[in-house]
């Protein structure tokens, strides 16, 4: 049983010293964020990123901006003014300002995959948490 869940999660997965996953179910109809509060990012000691699927099929998204995930290697990504990160997740642009940090998603379900190679203690205790997936009210 074990091994057929790994099968339809992710084969060739790793070990949680190795690689710590988590992520989010979402629909690209809808603009969402994904915002770490300042000294919160992934608690990475290599890398760490967010890579975007469509459900039901877990391709990589075909996207304008040939961005398939996001993390902390992406160039230009830009901080908030308080030192925190926002990632903008949806099939619409956030406005050209954030497309540095956008991950482009299909118009319907997609699947959001966060990924901490090298992961600290308090990643693989689960003290630290992936922030919510906050839909952006009309406003921005």
């Amino acid at each position: 049983m074990k091994r057929a869940v790994a099968a339809t999660m992710g084969l060739y997965g790793n070990s949680l010293v190795e690689a710590w996953y988590g992520g989010y179910v979402g629909d690209g109809n809808t603009l969402s964020t994904i915002r770490f509060a300042p000294g919160q990012l992934p608690p990475a000691k290599f890398f760490w990123s967010m890579t975007l699927y469509t459900l039901p099929d877990r391709f990589l998204y075909a996207n304008p901006l040939k961005r398939y995930s996001i993390g902390d290697r992406t160039p230009g990504l830009k901080r908030d003014p308080d030192g925190g990160l926002t990632l903008y997740v949806g099939n619409a642009s956030p406005g050209a300002d954030k497309e540095s940090n956008w991950l482009p998603t299909p118009q319907g379900r997609y699947s959001a995959v966060g990924r901490i190679y090298g992961p600290s203690r308090e990643a693989m205790d689960g003290t630290w948490k992936l922030p919510p997936l906050a839909p952006v009210s009309m406003g921005r």
